[in-house]
């Protein structure tokens, strides 16, 4: 994979995406996916490896559950979250928000470690 390429492919695909958005609600939905990203860019290093942002969510493997149900085994702790936070109106460790972006992320690494298990392709080279 030539990752210059990849990287300038994915900006050209949301520069189009955005060119599309006509009203704020949008633009406040793909303002929320940038922040997603931004955010996994930060903790993935101090969860993942070198090789593997994922390494920490891979891990449940051990216990024999596959990666990608780990990663929305964690998921669900946001929405455990979520849940106290609509009934209790507050949360004691974390903000609302903070739990959203953390469910949202759980879902897509979720749908790239699924993507994996199932054409077993573009599994990290230590993985392989």
């Amino acid at each position: 994979m030539d990752e210059a390429k990849e990287r300038e492919k994915l900006s050209k695909r949301f520069a189009d995406v955005l060119e599309q958005v006509h009203n704020q609600t949008s633009f406040n939905f793909y303002t929320a996916l940038m922040e997603i990203a931004e955010l996994h860019a930060r903790k993935q290093k101090d969860y993942g490896t070198e090789h593997d942002p994922f390494a920490n969510v891979r891990a449940s493997e051990d216990f024999s559950i596959p990666a990608w149900v780990g990663a929305m085994l964690r998921g669900n702790d946001k929405v455990s979250r979520i849940k106290t936070y609509i009934s209790k109106g507050t949360l004691a460790n974390e903000g609302v928000e903070d739990a959203f972006q953390d469910l949202a992320t759980y879902s897509l690494i979720a749908l790239v470690l699924f993507r994996e298990a199932m054409d077993g392709k573009d599994q990290p080279e230590e993985q392989q």
